[in-house]
C-alpha cells in the first residue's frame, strides 16, 4: 500500500539521520533549538520558552531540560523580558553560533551529496513535497489538538 510506502520512507530517512549520526557535536534538539534561535536573531528578537516550544514541538520537561544542558553549555544565554518578568527570552550568543555553523556546514554538505547525485530538480520538488506533507500534518495536528505541550 502507498500508506506504508510512505510511512518506511519517513522512517527510514529519520533512522538514516539519526543512525548515522548525521550531527556529531550537538543532538537533534539542540539543533532544533539553534535553528529557532537562528531565525529568531534574523528578526532582532529572542524567543519565549513557550516560543521554543511551539517551533521545535517538544514537550515541556524535555526543552526545559535541553535548554538547561545549553546554557550549561554556554551556547545560549538567557535573560527576563523587559516586559513580561515572568517571562524569561532566549537568544543565541556567539560561541553557541560557532558550535551551529560547524555542525550546519557539514549538514550542508551531505545536502549537496544529495542534490549532486538526484538533480537540482528533483531536490528542489521533493523540498516542496515535504514542505506540503509537513504543513497537512501541522494542520491535522493543531486541528485535533494533539500536541501534548
Amino acid at each position: 500500500m502507498i500508506e506504508e510506502k510512505l510511512l518506511n520512507a519517513w522512517l527510514n530517512m529519520s533512522l538514516c539521520i539519526k543512525g548515522n549520526r548525521v550531527l556529531n557535536n550537538i543532538s537533534f534538539n539542540e539543533m532544533s533549538i539553534f535553528n529557532a534561535l537562528i531565525d529568531a536573531e534574523k528578526k532582532h528578537i529572542s524567543l519565549s520558552f513557550k516560543e521554543l516550544c511551539d517551533h521545535t514541538k517538544m514537550l515541556k520537561s524535555q526543552l526545559n531540560r535541553v535548554l538547561k544542558n545549553m546554557l550549561e553549555k554556554k551556547y545560549i544565554k538567557s535573560m527576563i523580558s523587559k516586559s513580561d518578568k515572568r517571562s524569561v527570552l532566549y537568544y543565541i550568543n556567539d560561541y553557541g553560533k560557532e558550535i551551529y555553523e560547524k555542525e550546519h556546514s557539514k549538514v550542508l554538505m551531505i545536502i549537496d551529496l544529495v542534490i549532486d547525485n538526484m538533480g537540482e530538480n528533483n531536490v528542489l520538488q521533493l523540498t516542496n513535497l515535504m514542505c506540503d506533507a509537513t504543513n497537512i500534518v501541522n494542520k491535522y495536528m493543531e486541528k485535533n489538538n494533539e500536541y501534548n505541550i
